[in-house]
């Protein structure tokens, strides 16, 4: 169609195999009809009318692959499309798997809702809906990728922009995906973020959110019984105000897990960072909400505002685990920056492994309950000081050294470890064996350990090529287990789950030494029993 679109109230639906080409290179009013205004049912449309093409809607929605039960495609190559409510992708798109694809190759497109996957009813739904984004500038207040549960949408940001001022929200109810290679602007950025969702964020460029300070702002795993999972990949960096990792939502959504993979790049949190934060109503059965933070590369900044609170609800059976090792860091951004470990107090654990080549620079870290759940495992790894540390590690965690041992630097500041230092006891994990590797993952799945010692921290080896689980990493042992803990893999948005062995336990690792670095008196006002050597390498000890 090379002339001029007028429409004075009615709507537009594409049928059939075959491509029909829009090429006007004035404006074109392609739908004007509440609800479903220019739908794509079959085959394919494409909106190629030069720079100065417009194509318009005074009312209504774009439908790309609806009702019907067939796979469409609409692709933008030049023009501006104005879309003033939905512009929608695989709309109660069938139960065979189909894909409908939205192409923006170029040109500009605007839209109140750019959403994909929702089931409107659909019996057996299962769309799997896919937005490529190739060149267009793209503004869109809300983005909603894999809407309803069934669904599962794919959102590939490869070059162009994208600003959205709302919620970007990748897993609803469905299963989303999301790779960015682009910079983008947004609001907030919800991972899994309703009942029973999985979404998973990759980064390969510059996340920037315009919105304040709030639960919605960063939440990774919000949903109940959802999942989230964000990875940061060199190169990359994402700035927020507030960041929850395992977050509750409201009322009964309880048991979102989540999980924050950083391989290379930088996470900045600027004013709260809330590893399973809960929403302080725990139900009559805990939900054993679950979360993990990986840093094995590039860096996680924290604020500098004391407010790096892990487990946010008391008794709620929460489990935090944070691991940090290879070239990996967190790091805070000035003297208030501590952590909380576990912010609420019963029946919850937080865990930090300190791992080889990692390294936390903080000012504190205590918690508000008792110190057996409030576990420091050093592997090998670096807890440096921010700034003047009079609790370094507060009287409030335990300090367990394993093989590998401790290295602290105090890094001209006077500094004071209040925890005991402890060598581990009886039973350790020593490894925890895979029988099968699952398939369809979109991320990393949680490993959660419950048993009669405490510590043992794990993580699932991931491929995200292929969607499989691959081996079992333990990240500390643990100490004081008399029988073989409880294994479960959480999470992680697969079509078949892996699944695990039962675990092999050993004698309790050697216990290492403390490796004192940097200047400054480090005071350590515990009672340890680790026994390994204790060497000064700069500053001083007492």
């Amino acid at each position: 169609l090379a002339g001029a679109i007028t429409n004075s109230g009615g709507s537009v639906a594409k049928r059939g195999a075959g491509t029909l080409a829009i090429t006007n290179p004035g404006a074109s009013v392609i739908g004007n009809v509440g609800g479903l205004a220019f739908v794509v049912q079959e085959g394919s449309v494409v909106l190629d009318g030069g720079a100065s093409a417009t194509y318009n809607l005074p009312v209504g929605e774009v439908v790309v692959g609806d009702m019907t039960p067939n796979a469409a495609t609409l692709t933008l190559n030049s023009g501006t499309l104005t879309v003033p409510t939905y512009l929608a992708v695989g709309r109660g798109n069938g139960s065979s798997a189909l894909q409908s694809t939205l192409n923006l190759n170029g040109g500009a497109v605007s839209a109140t809702f750019l959403y994909t996957g929702f089931a409107n009813g659909a019996a057996g739904f299962n769309a799997q809906p896919v937005v490529n984004v190739n060149g267009s500038a793209v503004t869109a207040t809300n983005v909603r990728i894999g809407e309803s549960a069934g669904s599962f949408g794919t959102l590939n940001l490869n070059s162009g922009t994208m600003t959205s001022s709302g919620q970007f929200e990748i897993g609803w109810n469905g299963k989303g995906k999301a790779v960015n290679n682009m910079p983008i602007t947004i609001g907030n950025l919800k991972l899994g973020g309703a009942a029973g969702g999985s979404g998973a964020f990759y980064n390969n460029s510059t996340i920037t959110s315009t919105a304040g300070a709030s639960t919605d702002n960063f939440a990774i795993g919000n949903g109940a019984n959802g999942y989230g999972y964000f990875r940061s990949n060199a190169g990359s960096s994402a700035t927020f105000a507030e960041m929850g990792v395992g977050g509750a939502g409201v009322g009964d959504a309880h048991g979102g897990n989540g999980v924050l993979d950083i391989n290379g790049g930088s996470v900045t949190a600027t004013a709260w960072i809330t590893p399973n934060r809960d929403d302080g109503t725990v139900p009559a059965t805990p939900s054993a909400q679950t979360c993990l933070i990986n840093v094995t590369g590039g860096t996680l900044n924290t604020p500098n505002s004391g407010q790096f609170r892990v487990n946010t609800a008391a008794n709620a059976d929460l489990q935090a685990v944070l691991n940090v090792s290879g070239t990996g860091s967190i790091v805070g951004a000035g003297p208030a920056s501590t952590m909380n470990l576990n912010s609420g107090v019963g029946n919850n654990y937080g865990m930090l492994t300190i791992g080889a080549g990692g390294t936390v620079q903080l000012t504190g870290i205590s918690s508000a309950g008792d110190a057996n759940h409030a576990i420091v495992n050093f592997t090998g790894g670096t807890l440096k000081a921010g700034a003047v540390a009079p609790a370094l590690l507060a009287s409030t965690v335990v300090g367990h050294l394993h093989s590998g041992g401790a290295i602290v630097d105090t890094n001209g500041f006077d500094s004071n470890i209040q925890a005991p230092l402890l060598a581990p006891a009886n039973a350790a994990v020593t490894s925890i064996p895979l029988t099968s590797t699952g398939s369809g993952y979109i991320g990393r799945p949680l490993v959660r350990i419950d048993g009669t010692g405490t510590g043992a921290t794990a993580v699932a080896d991931f491929n995200p090529a292929t969607g499989e689980v691959t081996g079992i990493t333990v990240t500390s042992p643990g100490s004081g287990y008399n029988l073989a803990p409880t294994v479960t893999l959480i999470g992680g948005g697969a079509t078949t789950p892996a699944v695990v062995g039962n675990p092999d336990m050993g004698p309790a690792a050697t216990t290492g030494g403390l490796t004192k670095n940097g200047a400054g008196t480090l005071t350590l006002s515990g009672i340890n029993t680790y026994t390994g050597n204790t060497t000064v390498n700069a500053g001083g000890l007492t």
